[in-house]
């Protein structure tokens, strides 16, 4: 199963949360409430055939909308050899095609690695005497998987596997390669230099919780994987061990924890045993905030593991004050702020480990020697803008900053840098109308190092673009009002072709909420929006013949914990705004919200007015709720079995109103009455996902989403296919059939559907680097006269 693209919603609104992009149906009662676009699919339901196919009719992207450089998808440590320098092996993707890019200390500016670039799923193995990457490319309805190896980074040879392993098979490490679970096992292959493949026994899964497969190592016959265990809601990391290399496992372990919201990202086999590294929040006696920094686990047989200490940077600069310690003296440990723990790197005779840690434009490296200890190695390293990644070793160090790859090594030259990229770039279309003044917005964030004046530095802004359909051009709106790029993670809301209005949140020190509205030919600035501390904004709804707006505010108690309140707007015209249908979140189960909840909006159902939203409690686990006002506040009901989690959606199909909610457990929809209450309708399952629907009426449905059937795996007479797709129904949602998008096959963009006019759809597609779309001419005809 391919991991989630919609992955569990962080906790509702920490401070300085990103805004989730809304989506509108249309001047419906009922309106879409949608998270912003992810990298992998939910699971849904099992695909049936096809009742029709679609017509696409492709739209071109204008340059303006589109990165200079690849675009950045991901980095994985190669650690240093006899045979090979220290390196990254960087994923990169531009117009469909996918690189793979080998930068060392020697050589930042890099090359390629010879993969097939329409490849979509890559693990790598780069702590063994031959690096090995394990690629997966979609070919005749299979998922189809070659090795590439190389001693020295500059030669590669291919090997072709001797057997089919799990299409999504995503960590390498020591000869073996795991893939994520798929019900409640894992599964894992050993995979020899010639191809060889041999299959390990299923990792078990605890029931009732869910996991992701971080790391895995091996030493002889014993095989450490990291897991990410979920359950209710609550994350921890976890080890799983086997003595018999892989004939068979023990249970899932949790990871000693002594510190909050604790994560394990790494696992490596040393000399002495195996390290886990990761990160844990720690709040300082003189705070009542915590900060999240490096923590490690060390065990020599894989089992009992006991947490270490790592050394924390030290602070390198003069002159500076701190609102709660006072000045702050160079070399007192940074125990005031976030630090990063990134890639690890290991000798090449498994002694010791080098853990690089990042403090806004500076890097660190905390070095584990062969007794245990940990110590500061070589002193810091600063790069030109802030460092989003790093690694090193005793006589290197690769940083990736200010877009570009940056490199110091044995030879003792200068930083210098190469190999420039982009960051990844995230797509959202309004839903329901593309014929607006805006059809949808393209963010990405742009990390650098800006004085704000009182000594501090604030790390990156949020940059974006508004996009218009012109005809069969997708092409930057000329006008947005220059402001807006400056909200974080704005959001476009489109009632009718006369009504757009885009909505944000300034910077995350006050985060009130921002809004212009497209009228009469121009943007204009709204007033009566008065909301501070935002969490959630949602998108316009219309009750009543008032467009209503839901907001989500926090407050900070003592300790330093946020509380989180309703607050709703409503507005005759989209310019004057004024509180509406006041009160806070009740439930019954009042533990279950004594953080408080919020609302992300809100619909008219016959007389009554129904909310969506979340409460959340002590441990911050977000539960979905349906609400009722009643005069007084939301009497809210928490949704049995839900994933955890803002719910998304709330829209009207076949003239009965459905909410929709995705995350790891997998996508559910609700049947939501006028009291209130909600019946579960649908649940996902791990072969195809429907994201929320399209009513074009005549019975016809359409959505965006993904199948993952294999040819081999198609019972007779199913549908197959792997990769992003639309879904349509032309009997009211009782058979769906799937059109695979081009160039797409084991690719899973998030796919947004707007209507255009009366008859046509626009189809935008999240591709990493930019928008991509595509036209469906007279939909509701193309559907019902469409083959089956």
């Amino acid at each position: 199963m391919p991991a989630s693209t919609v992955p569990t919603p962080p906790p509702l609104l920490p401070r300085r949360s990103l805004l989730a992009a809304g989506m509108l149906l249309g001047p419906l009662a009922l309106t879409a409430c949608e998270e912003g676009a992810e990298e992998e699919p939910p699971p849904s339901a099992a695909p049936a055939p096809p009742p029709a196919r679609l017509t696409l009719a492709p739209l071109t992207t204008a340059a303006e909308l589109m990165p200079e450089h690849p675009v950045r998808v991901r980095e994985w440590p190669l650690s240093r050899t006899a045979d090979r320098p220290l390196g990254l092996l960087q994923r990169r993707a531009r117009s469909y095609e996918a690189t793979l890019r080998v930068l060392t200390d020697q050589d930042p500016e890099g090359r390629d690695v010879p993969i097939d670039p329409a490849a979509s799923t890559v693990a790598v193995d780069g702590e063994g005497a031959l690096v090995r990457v394990l690629v997966g490319t979609v070919r005749d309805g299979e998922m189809v998987h070659t090795m590439h190896l190389s001693r020295d980074l500059v030669e590669w040879s291919t090997v072709e596997l001797s057997a089919p392993i799990g299409r999504w098979a995503l960590v390498a490490g020591g000869g073996l390669v795991m893939g994520d679970p798929r019900g409640t096992q894992a599964h894992g292959w050993r995979i020899d230099d010639d191809g060889t493949v041999a299959a390990l026994a299923p990792v078990p899964v605890p029931d009732g919780a869910t996991a992701s497969i971080r790391s895995v190592a091996r030493s002889a016959e014993t095989i450490v994987a990291v897991l990410d265990m979920t359950t209710q809601g609550s994350s921890s990391p976890a080890t799983v061990t086997s003595h018999d290399a892989g004939r068979s496992w023990g249970d899932p372990v949790p990871l000693p924890v002594t510190g909050e919201r604790t994560g394990a990202r790494h696992v490596r086999a040393l000399t002495g045993g195996f390290v886990v590294t990761g990160v844990h929040r720690v709040t300082p006696s003189w705070s009542t905030e915590g900060f999240s920094r490096p923590t490690a686990w060390s065990s020599q047989d894989g089992t009992d593991f006991r947490q270490e200490e790592v050394p924390l940077p030290l602070w390198q600069r003069d002159g500076w004050t701190h609102d709660d310690i006072g000045e702050l003296e160079r070399g007192r440990p940074i125990d005031f702020r976030r630090i990063g723990a990134d890639l690890p790197a290991v000798d090449a005779d498994g002694g010791r480990l080098h853990q690089t840690m990042n403090v806004l434009d500076e890097a660190w490296v905390a070095t584990r020697d062969a007794d245990g200890s940990w110590h500061l190695d070589g002193g810091m390293l600063r790069a030109r803008g802030v460092v989003q990644t790093s690694i090193a070793d005793g006589d290197g160090r690769i940083l990736l900053a200010a877009g570009s790859v940056q490199a110091r090594g044995t030879d003792g030259r200068p930083l210098r840098g190469g190999s420039p990229v982009a960051p990844r770039r995230e797509t959202t279309g309004t839903r329901g109308r593309a014929d607006a003044a805006a059809a949808g917005v393209v963010a990405w964030k742009e990390d650098g190092l800006v004085d704000s004046g009182d000594g501090w530095y604030e790390e990156g802004r949020y940059r974006c673009l508004a996009l218009r359909i012109a005809g069969e051009r997708i092409e930057a709106v000329p006008d947005l009002p220059a402001e807006v790029e400056a909200w974080e993670r704005p959001m476009l809301h489109a009632l009718a072709p006369e009504l757009c209005m885009v909505t944000g949140h300034s910077a995350p020190e006050d985060a009130s909420v921002q809004a212009r509205v497209h009228a009469d030919g121009q943007w204009r600035a709204v007033t009566g929006l008065d909301a501070d501390a935002v969490g959630w904004v949602g998108p316009l709804t219309t009750l009543d013949g008032r467009l209503h707006l839901a907001v989500v505010t926090g407050e900070e108690r003592e300790g330093g914990s946020i509380s989180w309140a309703p607050r709703i707007f409503a507005s005759e015209d989209g310019i004057g705004w004024a509180p509406a249908l006041e009160g806070p979140v009740r439930v019954a189960e009042e533990e279950r919200a004594s953080r408080g909840g919020g609302i992300s909006c809100v619909a008219a159902l016959g007389d009554a007015v129904v909310g969506i939203g979340a409460v959340v409690d002590e441990d911050e686990v977000n539960r979905p709720i349906v609400a009722i006002h009643d005069g007084d506040g939301w009497a809210a009901s928490i949704l049995p079995d839900a994933p955890t989690g803002m719910l998304d959606h709330l829209t009207r199909v076949g003239g009965e109103a459905v909410a929709w909610k995705a995350g790891d457990d997998g996508a559910v929809v609700w049947a939501v009455a006028a009291d209130g209450s909600a019946a579960e309708s649908y649940r996902a399952t791990d072969r195809a996902s429907r994201g929320p629907v399209l009513d074009l009426g005549d019975g016809v449905l359409l959505a965006g989403g993904w199948i993952d059937v294999a040819a081999s795996e198609a019972e007779d007479g199913q549908q197959h296919g792997i990769g992003a797709c639309i879904w349509a129904s032309r009997d009211a949602g009782a058979t769906w059939g799937a059109t695979l998008l081009p160039r797409q096959a084991g690719r899973f963009p998030a796919v947004h559907l707007m209507q255009e006019g009366e008859e046509d759809v626009i189809v935008l597609l999240d591709d990493p680097d930019g928008p991509r779309g595509y036209r469906i001419p007279a939909a509701r005809a193309d559907v019902l006269e469409g083959g089956a």
